[in-house]
């Protein structure tokens, strides 16, 4: 039902009309005076820090129309276009700011710095509302209106941003164990919601290969990290040239990374080790790392990784990583040639945004910090203390995988 809806775009409108009701409320808490005490912001605040920026943006533009209708929805139970046309109105106008230079901002750097970008948006509808309540007044100046219409209301109002983001992380907590978020469509805005460094982020419906886009957009100069997530991919590659295979019930990704010479070595080994731990934290299935470049369900490959360099044309000198993994997700048909050797992690509730955007995360916690990833790698082997064979110079050898190198 849940997935029904959010095809259908349904939820979001519901979502929407729910917090455009919780500003209705709020205005009705209101202390009169030349510029009325309301708590108003707050349900403003607390939408934009909640919402996606279209659905935030539509909660203010929708709370204005009721009140424009004649609905007494704005403060002290008033309702009118007289109201939106008289001293205050430039404040409920200014409200659209908040959500909209907040959601601006979000799209192009990290969330964490969500409470200044709410905050550049509350100082924006200051301004509005303050010019605004200048033309009906006789005030001399502007810093006069100030000092009634922003001054007193400064404290006040920062006080409810940090109440309505802190509100708005216990609101995510409890919805996302109720409601799965959306398993169906890749969604740029939703997994840089989940990943705390700066980082671009570009989707998309079908592609030739994730790593292919991610060296065309090096070539091009993007600014770094970069992550590209497809659906679906047309040509994708595995190690040693080999084809891999690409159905839209998977998940495929590349991270482009700056990285250290030290770093490139293990760098795929790393990348097994947060793609297993994310695995097993999101979902109840078992992950195992064959060699370094399998992720086995069940004894199964379920997803492969692809490291690749990329070196700069001008300088000759690497300058990036390219980290391409592909995930099969609930897939229930593959191709005869590889469905005895091919596995899909199952799991119907599971975000496709959510797994690319911790995934992503956990390398970045990885390559930044010092953890012995090495020895989760070989608690995650799949090989260790097992036969296997190896072939150097045309001669293959049999063998038991006793240990890991360190590198």
């Amino acid at each position: 039902m849940v997935i029904f809806l959010r095809k259908k775009g349904i939820y979001s409108a519901v979502l929407s009309a729910l917090f455009t009701a919780f500003i209705v409320i709020c205005s009705l808490f209101t202390i009169p005076a030349p510029i009325p005490f309301t708590l108003q912001t707050l349900g403003v605040f607390l939408a934009a820090a909640y919402l996606e920026p279209a659905s935030a943006i539509l909660c203010v533009v929708v709370y204005t129309l009721l009140g424009v209708v004649g609905l007494p929805v704005f403060s002290g139970f008033q309702g009118g276009l007289g109201v939106l046309l008289g001293p205050t109105g430039g404040f409920v106008l200014g409200f659209l700011f908040i959500p909209l230079i907040c959601g601006f901002l979000c799209r192009f750097f990290t969330e964490k710095f969500k409470f200044f970008y709410m905050l550049a948006g509350l100082l924006v509808c200051y301004v509005t509302g303050s010019l605004w309540y200048m033309l009906y007044t006789d005030a001399k100046s502007f810093w006069a209106v100030i000092t009634i219409t922003v001054v007193p209301f400064i404290i006040p109002d920062v006080l409810k941003l940090v109440v309505a983001l802190k509100l708005a992380q216990l609101l995510k907590k409890v919805t996302d164990k109720i409601i799965p978020p959306d398993t169906d469509s890749l969604n740029a805005f939703y997994i840089k919601k989940h990943i705390s460094d700066d980082i671009n982020v570009y989707t998309y419906e079908e592609i030739d290969s994730t790593n292919s886009e991610a060296v065309r957009k090096l070539n091009e100069g993007v600014e770094l990290p970069a992550l590209f997530v497809a659906e679906r991919q047309s040509a994708g590659r595995g190690r040693l040239g080999r084809s891999f295979y690409s159905c839209r019930g998977g998940l495929y990704m590349t991270l482009a990374v700056k990285t250290t010479s030290e770093q490139v070595a293990g760098i795929t080994a790393l990348v097994g080790v947060a793609v297993a731990e994310i695995i097993e934290k999101l979902t109840k299935s078992k992950a195992s790392i064959k060699w370094v470049n399998d992720i086995y369900i069940e004894d199964k490959k379920a997803g492969g990784i692809l490291c690749e360099s990329f070196t700069d044309k001008q300088t000759g000198k690497m300058s990036a990583v390219v980290i391409g993994i592909g995930i099969n997700l609930n897939v229930k048909d593959f191709p005869e040639d590889i469905k005895e050797i091919a596995g899909t992690l199952y799991c119907k509730n599971l975000s496709k945004n959510l797994l690319a955007a911790k995934i992503t995360q956990r390398i970045f916690e990885l390559l930044n910090g010092d953890e012995d990833y090495i020895s989760i790698y070989r608690q995650k082997s799949a090989v260790l203390g097992k036969e296997i064979f190896y072939i150097k110079n045309g001669v293959r050898y049999d063998a038991i995988a006793l240990d890991v190198d360190s590198v």
